[in-house]
C-alpha cells in the first residue's frame, strides 16, 4: 500500500503544479527623463552681478525627477558664465541664452549619447550706470498742482539704460511730495505742490538716485 499511497501523492502534487504552474508575467513601465524646465525665463543682472536659475526635471510619467547632474551652459561666455549649479554671472553687457542638460544615455563607439536639453532662458547684462540726468532742470508750479519728472540712466557711453529703477527725493517735503520709485517712462516722478516756499538758499531740490549714482539737482519753486 505505500508503493501506491506514494503514487497517489505525486498524481495529486503533479495536478496542483499543472494548475498552479503556469507562469505569469509583469509589463512594467520604464520611467525615462521626459522634461527640464529652467526658471527664470528671463533676467537681468548689471556687470559683476549673479542671479539663479533653477532646473526642475519631470520623467515620462509627469513626475519630479530628483538628483540630476546638470550641464549648464551660456551661449555666450563672455557676457554671462554659468556653474553647475545655476549661478550665473554677467560679465560685459549684452545677452545670453542659459540652458541645462543632462546626459541620459552615455555615448559609444557606434552611437552618441541621449542628451535631454532644457528650455532657453535669456540673460540680460546690463552695463554699470555712469550718470542719472533728470528733466526738467527748473520749474515753478503753484499749490495742488503737479511737475512730472523723469530719469535718464544711462552707461559711460552716454547710452540708456532701460529697466534701472531710481528712488526720487526732494529737499523740503514740507514744500513738495514726489512718488517714489521707477523706471524712467512710467508715471513716477511726479512731484505735487503741497505748501507755497522756497527752501532755504532757493527752490526745493528735486534729485534721483538708482545703483548707487545721484542725478544733477532740478529746482521747483512752488507758488501761490
Amino acid at each position: 500500500m505505500a508503493p501506491l499511497a506514494l503514487l497517489a501523492a505525486l498524481a495529486m502534487l503533479a495536478t496542483l503544479l499543472a494548475c498552479g504552474g503556469k507562469s505569469s508575467s509583469t509589463t512594467t513601465t520604464s520611467v525615462t527623463l521626459q522634461t527640464i524646465t529652467i526658471t527664470p525665463s528671463t533676467a537681468t543682472v548689471g556687470v559683476n552681478q549673479s542671479t539663479t536659475f533653477i532646473a526642475t526635471a519631470l520623467d515620462s510619467s509627469g513626475n519630479a525627477v530628483s538628483n540630476l547632474a546638470y550641464t549648464w551652459n551660456s551661449s555666450a561666455q563672455t557676457v554671462a558664465s554659468v556653474t553647475n549649479a545655476g549661478l550665473a554671472t554677467g560679465l560685459t553687457a549684452g545677452s545670453t541664452q542659459i540652458t541645462a542638460s543632462v546626459t541620459t544615455v552615455a555615448a559609444t563607439a557606434t552611437a552618441p549619447a541621449t542628451v535631454v536639453t532644457s528650455n532657453t532662458a535669456t540673460l540680460t547684462v546690463i552695463p554699470p550706470v555712469a550718470s542719472i540726468t533728470i528733466s526738467p532742470v527748473s520749474a515753478t508750479i503753484s499749490k495742488g498742482q503737479t511737475q512730472q519728472y523723469t530719469a535718464k540712466v544711462a552707461d559711460a557711453n552716454g547710452k540708456g539704460i532701460p529697466g534701472i529703477q531710481v528712488t526720487w527725493s526732494n529737499s523740503n517735503a514740507a514744500v513738495v511730495s514726489i512718488a517714489g520709485s521707477g523706471v524712467p517712462t512710467d508715471a513716477n516722478g511726479l512731484a505735487t505742490g503741497v505748501a507755497t516756499g522756497i527752501a532755504v538758499g532757493g527752490p526745493v531740490a528735486i534729485t534721483a538716485n538708482g545703483s548707487g549714482v545721484i542725478s544733477n539737482i532740478a529746482q521747483l519753486t512752488v507758488t501761490q
